[in-house]
């Protein structure tokens, strides 16, 4: 059974442990698709350094941002963990870009968590850790 203690990272979602793999990112509350449930500010590192990155304990925990960075994604947004039936994606927004919907311009670079479907209270939020540039896990998924 999984601990009683818990997180709180905003009114939408908390960390917790995950069956998944150590921590995880689980529905404060019942939540539709399309909720914005996460907005993570980003570090860029250059994808350079990864060689260096990859002796590290944050290896796991950066997305890759563009052709030249790497994002280690700050508040919850590296602890969402994979799934190949992920209830959740996410976006990156620079500097400067503005939401169409709340007109929000950003003035950091971010990352952004949706959902994709419905969700209960207590479900763990998961994203794909794969793309077409990344089409392999380098790890073995746990359902």
């Amino acid at each position: 059974m999984l601990s009683e203690r818990r997180l709180v990272a905003g009114d939408m979602v908390y960390v917790n442990q995950s069956e998944k793999h150590g921590s995880g990112v689980f529905a404060a509350t019942g939540l539709p698709k399309g909720a914005v449930v996460h907005i993570a500010p980003v570090l860029l590192l250059k994808k350079d350094d990864l060689n260096v990155i990859n002796e590290t304990d944050v290896a796991g925990y950066v997305f890759t941002w563009d052709e030249e960075r790497l994002a280690f994604a700050m508040g919850v947004g590296s602890l969402f963990n994979h799934s190949s039936d992920n209830n959740c994606f996410y976006e990156m927004w620079s500097i400067g870009d503005v939401d169409s919907v709340s007109n929000f311009c950003y003035p950091f670079n971010a990352l952004r968590f949706i959902l994709l479907s419905d969700v209960a209270c207590g479900d763990e939020l998961t994203i794909s850790y794969t793309s077409e540039d990344q089409p392999d896990l380098w790890f073995d998924e746990v359902d």
